[in-house]
C-alpha cells in the first residue's frame, strides 16, 4: 500500500549576497493548481509537435518561472521575479534543478530506463 503526505517537501538554500551577508531561503514543492499554472505559462514558450517538446519559442523566464512559484523567504513570502532576473545564471539553474528535483518535474533514472 502506497503512503503519501499533504506536507510540501522544501529544501534551504543559503544565498550570499553582494555584500557578503547570508540568507536562508527555501525551495518548495508546487501544489497541485501552482503546477498547472507553471505548466500552462511554461506551454506559451515551446514549440510542440506529435506531442513532443522539439523546440523553443522563446527562453524568456526559462528559470524564473518556476522560481518564482516556489522560492520563499524567511518569513514565508515568495522572492519577487523581478529580484530572481538579477541573480546569476549559474545560481537560477541550480535552484531550477532543486525545484524540478522536488516537484517531481525532471526525468528521473527510472523514466529513462536507468538503475543505477
Amino acid at each position: 500500500m502506497a503512503t503519501f503526505t499533504l506536507k510540501l517537501q522544501e529544501e534551504p538554500i543559503t544565498i550570499e549576497k553582494a555584500d557578503g551577508s547570508e540568507v536562508t531561503y527555501f525551495v518548495r514543492e508546487l501544489n497541485g493548481r501552482e503546477l498547472e499554472s507553471y505548466l500552462n505559462d511554461s506551454r506559451k514558450n515551446i514549440i510542440m509537435s506529435n506531442g513532443e517538446v522539439v523546440g523553443m519559442k522563446s527562453f524568456d523566464g526559462m528559470y524564473t518561472n518556476l522560481l518564482a512559484r516556489c522560492t520563499y523567504d524567511e518569513e514565508s513570502h515568495l522572492v519577487l521575479k523581478p529580484d530572481m532576473d538579477l541573480w546569476p545564471a549559474s545560481f537560477q539553474k541550480e535552484i531550477f534543478n532543486i525545484a524540478q528535483r522536488i516537484s517531481k518535474l525532471g526525468k528521473d533514472k527510472e523514466d529513462e530506463g536507468g538503475n543505477e
